[in-house]
């Protein structure tokens, strides 16, 4: 009888437990647009931060800055890879002024690194005004 009742309480024990074990760690990359700021708003250069949260370095990717409003366009270029936990700025070169433009920055635009977390890659604003 008691190795029945422990039998069966193990049935119920086990997967609890299993349930509270910590997840393991994905060794995987993960790019988060940290910050989109202009140097230079009438040179419409576009300076993005890329971080790499993850705990794995990313490889190559895309970077994609679309504007819209009082100027128009999309630029994609290449970015090198960037070692886990590192932050790396990109000056995106823009054909036109940035006073005033609304932004969508993108990382990783054409997937192709595998992150951790797919979901985190865009941010959008609008670029301040000149003084």
């Amino acid at each position: 009888m008691k190795l029945r009742l422990a039998f069966l309480a193990s049935l119920v024990l086990l997967p609890l437990l299993a349930a509270a074990a910590p997840a393991p760690a994905v060794n995987k990359p993960d790019l988060i647009i940290v910050s989109v700021m202009s140097p230079n708003y009438d040179g419409g250069i576009a300076r993005v931060r890329v971080r790499n949260q993850g705990n794995a370095p990313s490889g190559p990717s895309y970077l994609m800055v679309q504007l819209s409003g009082l100027a128009t366009g999309t630029i994609t270029v290449q970015i090198p890879g960037i070692p886990a936990g590192q932050t790396a700025p990109h000056d995106v070169q823009m054909p036109h002024s940035l006073a005033g433009v609304h932004y969508l920055v993108l990382a990783d635009r054409a997937n192709t690194v595998n992150e951790s977390n797919e979901q985190n890659n865009r941010v959008s604003g609008t670029f301040g005004g000149k003084p």
